[in-house]
């Protein structure tokens, strides 16, 4: 199997997860597992705050829809960058079950490979020129 088979199985799993996980903040189908006090909390003051949950679930529905669509997937991921770190971040410190923790770091693990898979796009896109040109020009500056 070609990488690119298996960048693109794994944009529209990933994709398929995000959709679904954003579907449900919005309007709540998936059971929730039991989670320690702090992660009850912190996900209490989300939802309580009137739009963070919602904006988050939009994000993730976004996001993956760009994914399984195969469409502006770069972009796609940078916006996924701090929604994968934080959510890692919650279920290391938070809810750190195995259960609930293994989405996750995958989730985390996928998007750092993608971006740093795409990293001279990303140079492209960030500074409007290649990560070879950059190079030279960090250099011809020092």
């Amino acid at each position: 199997m070609k990488t690119t088979h298996v960048k693109q199985i794994a944009n529209i799993l990933f994709g398929l997860v995000l959709i679904v996980t954003g579907i449900d903040k919005l309007v709540p189908f998936l059971p929730w597992p039991e989670m320690a006090d702090g992660a009850n909390n912190f996900i209490g003051a989300l939802f309580d705050s009137g739009y963070l949950w919602e904006v988050i679930g939009i994000s993730e529905i976004l996001i993956g829809i760009a994914l399984v669509a195969n469409r502006l997937v770069l972009f796609a991921n940078i916006l996924l960058a701090p929604l994968s770190i934080n959510i890692l971040l919650f279920h290391l410190f938070l809810d750190p079950a195995i259960e609930v923790s293994l989405p996750a770091i995958l989730l985390f693990a996928y998007n750092a490979l993608t971006l740093a898979s795409l990293r001279k796009q990303y140079a492209a896109a960030i500074f409007g020129h290649s990560q070879k040109r950059l190079i030279e020009e960090v250099v011809a500056a020092q």
